[in-house]
């Protein structure tokens, strides 16, 4: 595996909304964190022994600051390689209806800091620069209780420049029971699929593959 294959398969690990199974990372959804509202999420990717670096582990903090605006701080830990954070805004124009999809604008890697891919990494400087992205979701489908039959599905489709590939990104979120859900979703022509459990209403376990290769996700919700 090259070190940009490190750099794309480490994106499928993550979820921003209870029992959707969720996102990538670095990948903008529909799923933002309501106002006062917080999630936070531990995850560990396993990387085949002929890959570049050891074992990855990121950290995600997701912060509903008020109506309409989230704020996101990830830090990913490349063992053997570098460490990097950055922080990503988003802001919802258009809130999503039963007729209409939201429609959300924002930028990762606000600060233009070091990213994952970028020059700390021997990579494009634009994988460093601030990426502005625009984002649409809608539910397809939203049955009152999900089930196998009658399964809750959830869109999203959205653009953006420098680390987003100049491309569109995206997939389809699906919940077949109240606490178990799944996703299968592409960003930066790279393909994710995970399943999602949630043991209690404030936490929850995702895992998944990318790539062929195996993640696992545990996250936590809270309320300031």
């Amino acid at each position: 595996m090259t070190r940009r294959a490190v750099f794309v398969a480490i994106l499928a690990l993550a979820l921003t909304a209870p029992v959707f199974a969720g996102d990538i990372i670095a990948m903008p959804t529909g799923n933002t964190v309501a106002p006062k509202d917080i999630e936070l999420n531990a995850i560990w990717w396993k990387q085949p022994p002929s890959g570049t670096s050891g074992d990855i582990l990121v950290g995600e903090a997701f912060f509903g600051v008020m109506d309409r605006v989230e704020l996101d701080v990830l830090y990913a830990d490349v063992r053997d390689a570098e460490s990097v954070t950055e922080v990503n805004a988003y802001v919802t124009l258009l809130k999503e209806t039963p007729k209409t999809p939201s429609f959300i604008v924002g930028c990762t890697n606000v600060t233009g800091a070091d990213w994952l891919g970028g020059t700390k990494f021997g990579g494009p400087s634009d994988n460093d620069d601030p990426s502005f992205f625009a984002v649409s979701s809608y539910n397809l489908a939203a049955p009152a209780v999900p089930s196998f039959k009658t399964p809750m599905i959830r869109l999203h489709l959205g653009w953006g420049n420098n680390w987003h590939g100049d491309e569109l990104f995206g997939g389809v979120q699906f919940k077949v029971y109240p606490n178990f859900g799944g996703a299968i979703l592409n960003y930066q022509s790279n393909p994710a699929y995970m399943l999602t459990w949630q043991p209690c209403k404030t936490m929850e376990v995702t895992g998944g593959t990318n790539g062929g290769e195996t993640f696992f996700r545990v996250g936590g919700f809270l309320h300031w």
